[in-house]
């Protein structure tokens, strides 16, 4: 079910448990490895101790049929015609795709940058100023 891998007990290395858990979306097991909390015990009693608590509860649930579904993936985002691309559309886009993994002070700022370089852009057409 879900061994603890302890490296014989030695605790310079993380120790780990490791079991496999059925993936619904993927129709297949998937192999996960849990440390946390394990390995900030520094007395191998007080890891093993630690470790049989979740090994416990992991297997309660895995005999539970404990089984994960991953909502399902987006669609990817359609390619862009490079002479179609334009800055404005560059730095949305830019934004649209990596969202998940921008933090939540970044995309603000992004848009403001976004919204002064339009507006910048959009004066320097009015006004006709020439660039090099």
């Amino acid at each position: 079910m879900a061994p603890l891998v302890d490296y014989s007990g030695d605790i310079s290395w993380d120790w780990y448990i490791e079991f496999s858990i059925w993936i619904e979306n993927k129709n297949d097991l998937d192999r996960k490895r849990v440390s946390s909390g394990i390995n900030k015990h520094k007395i191998e009693k007080d890891r093993r101790a630690q470790a049989q608590l979740m090994i416990d509860e992991i297997n309660r649930l895995l005999k539970l049929g404990k089984v994960i579904k991953k909502d399902p993936v987006p669609e990817p985002v359609p390619k862009l015609k490079i002479e179609d691309l334009t800055i404005i559309i560059a730095i949305q886009r830019y934004m649209d795709n990596n969202q998940a993994s921008l933090s939540k002070n970044t995309l603000p700022d992004y848009r403001k940058l976004r919204n002064a370089l339009k507006d910048w852009l959009i004066l320097s057409v009015c006004l006709n100023i020439q660039f090099l």
